[in-house]
């Protein structure tokens, strides 16, 4: 485990990793898909969504009949996944469509279980995360 790891240092590693669903209960989550690799994307806090040319503000735990648009990304691409200068987390996929999380002050904004067993928890402030990977000879 590292705490506060500079977010320059984490790759995703979910490039050409396909969106194969999206779950809605108090948080969103994405789903993403490669062959037999899976990566996951739960996002706790609003975040926003670029798809079809709009801007949507998104938020599972207040308003989750605002996230029609989000669901418009099942089916896309993952071209690009990364953490800014700001914290914020960004995607891109196919066609256009963009998401972006900014990072909250007191709670966790987003957490992603990555193809290899790799945990990353976006606690609260610049506060990243990591556990794994995974010990495939476990």
């Amino acid at each position: 485990m590292m705490d506060n790891l500079d977010h320059t240092q984490f790759g995703f590693n979910v490039e050409g990793f396909l969106v194969s669903r999206c779950i809605v209960d108090f948080a969103f989550t994405l789903d993403m898909l490669h062959g037999q690799r899976l990566a996951s994307l739960r996002i706790e806090e609003p975040f926003e969504c670029y798809v079809n040319g709009r801007t949507f503000k998104c938020d599972a735990s207040n308003n989750r009949e605002g996230l029609g648009s989000a669901l418009l990304l099942s089916q896309r691409t993952v071209e690009a996944m990364w953490v800014a200068n700001d914290d914020t987390l960004h995607m891109t996929f196919s066609e256009g469509a963009s998401l972006s999380v900014a990072r909250d002050a007191h709670y966790e904004s987003w957490t992603f279980n990555g193809p290899d067993g790799t945990l990353v928890v976006a606690g609260p402030g610049s506060n990243l995360t990591v556990f794994g990977p995974r010990d495939e000879t476990d």
